[in-house]
């Protein structure tokens, strides 16, 4: 089923390839991977995991800014 949440996905892909330096498909995997494992992790990595988590976790829109701005305070 095709909603939003496909789109928050795509975008959180999109910024592990502007943001995070991978060579190779595997080594892009592994940060996915680590991303998704990891509780502890840079700003960054944070807004990225609730875009590319399980499309029943995964931030709407709405709740993505909230969490963004929330996240950029501190």
């Amino acid at each position: 089923e095709y909603d939003n949440k496909i789109d928050i996905y795509s975008s959180g892909i999109i910024l592990i390839e502007l943001l995070l330096e991978t060579k190779t498909i595997s080594e892009k995997y592994q940060i996915m991977k680590n991303i998704l494992d990891k509780k502890n992790f840079s700003k960054n990595k944070k807004i990225i995991k609730y875009m590319i988590c399980d499309k029943n976790k995964r931030l709407n829109i709405n709740d993505l800014i909230y969490k963004f701005n929330k996240i950029k305070k501190f």
